[in-house]
């Protein structure tokens, strides 16, 4: 689970089966199976022989990844379109399905020796690592059903005939079966009436060395600095907009308290009014009122409790990402790391909650119990009735309940 990736060399003719993952819209909150779309999913030996059990992480997120009927040799070119299985969208509900898979914009991504291929729109341009199934066209879709992959190797030092996979990139276009120079367009009357509708797959494969010094442990890198560099603008502005206002409020804070306290300040620097100040007056008067026990003094113990353990569960998630102990190739590990913090970082709330109950004058063991377990049951509810929305939906983010338990 923890740790960095260990690496993987092949030698030349090695066979690599290209893993696909789960669809998933900026517009709908339900990711889908690569299968549940048309695209034909190989021998069931070769899908069971590639099954692995997924982290917390990756389940929750919704990845599942599958192998697809891309297979490459290593150092082999193959310079033509190579067909696949033909799937007939020849029923209402697999072209429906189609439908809303290019109307919602549903993406995926090819992987790759673990790697995620990077989409090529042109002069060696990313963007991103997810491919669109299609585009709007006159009426209709233009359907991306060709994919070239370009990977990028280097040779392992003292192995010369021993390469590894540093970089893998995915350029999608469409093709029709009866001309290829010609593009696959759906028309919506043809997804809608059309009795047989038929979707093929090609693909072909070229390698290229790596122009730059990429090692085994450096290849993340590439992915970092071709993807970050137009997120770290916005998150920069983020943070620096999130500084001012926190500052700004604090200033703002001290003045008014300064000011309202001021008077009292002074007075208690001068030794003639001290024997005055024995006597309560102006905001001293109502501090019984601002410093009595709430209504809600459990609830607001349990919310402070799971702030401060919020709180702590990124403190640690954080050093742990730094020190390297979460990687990015470990797909899930991220999210499954921040629950594990989240539930180890539990006796914190538990300790703040009793402190607060404490200072509230509600010394009791029960309700230290009840109101330590507010929060968490609270979250763990609201998750079983989106996970039941999810598997009413066919979801991949759908968890089945004994897995839950």
């Amino acid at each position: 689970m923890w740790g960095l990736e260990q690496m993987i060399s092949y030698k030349s003719g090695d066979s690599i089966r290209i893993m696909a993952d789960s669809f998933k819209s900026r517009r709908r909150l339900y990711p889908m199976n690569f299968y549940d779309f048309p695209f034909s999913a190989p021998d069931k030996e070769i899908v069971d022989s590639f099954k692995k059990k997924e982290n917390l992480g990756e389940i929750l997120l919704g990845h599942r990844l599958v192998p697809t009927n891309f297979e490459v040799k290593v150092l082999e070119n193959t310079p033509n379109w190579v067909k696949t299985n033909t799937v007939p969208l020849n029923t209402i509900g697999t072209r429906a399905k189609l439908y809303s898979l290019l109307v919602n914009r549903y993406r995926s991504s090819f992987f790759l020796d673990g790697l995620p291929a990077l989409v090529e729109t042109g002069d060696r341009k990313y963007n991103g690592v997810s491919f669109q199934m299609g585009k709007k066209a006159d009426k209709g879709f233009v359907l991306n059903n060709a994919f070239h992959f370009k990977i990028f190797y280097s040779t392992v030092s003292d192995y010369a005939d021993l390469v590894v996979i540093t970089r893998v990139v995915v350029a999608a276009s469409s093709v029709s079966d009866a001309d290829p120079e010609e593009p696959l367009y759906l028309s919506v009357n043809m997804l809608r009436e059309e009795p047989k509708v038929p979707f093929t797959t090609y693909y072909k494969v070229s390698w290229e060395e790596s122009d730059d010094e990429v090692t085994w442990k450096t290849r993340w890198d590439v992915y970092a600095t071709l993807i970050r560099p137009r997120r770290d603008k916005g998150h920069y502005l983020s943070t620096a907009f999130s500084i001012l206002l926190v500052c700004f409020l604090g200033t703002l804070v001290a003045l008014v308290l300064a000011r309202t306290v001021r008077r009292d300040l002074l007075d208690m620097t001068d030794g003639d009014t001290r024997e005055d100040l024995r006597e309560e007056k102006g905001w001293k008067l109502v501090r019984g009122d601002v410093f009595r026990t709430p209504k809600n003094a459990g609830i607001l113990s349990s919310l402070i409790g799971g702030g401060c353990q919020l709180l702590a569960m990124i403190a640690v998630t954080s050093i742990a990402s730094v020190v390297g102990i979460l990687h990015p190739s470990q797909r899930g590990n991220l999210l499954t790391g921040l629950i594990m913090f989240f539930i180890v970082s539990s006796s914190i709330a538990g300790f703040v909650v009793s402190t607060m109950l404490r200072y509230f004058g509600q010394v009791s063991f029960k309700k230290a119990l009840l109101y330590s377990l507010y929060l968490p049951i609270s979250i763990f509810s609201g998750y079983l009735c989106l996970n039941m929305l999810h598997w009413w939906r066919h979801s991949t983010t759908a968890i089945p309940l004994h897995h839950l338990y």
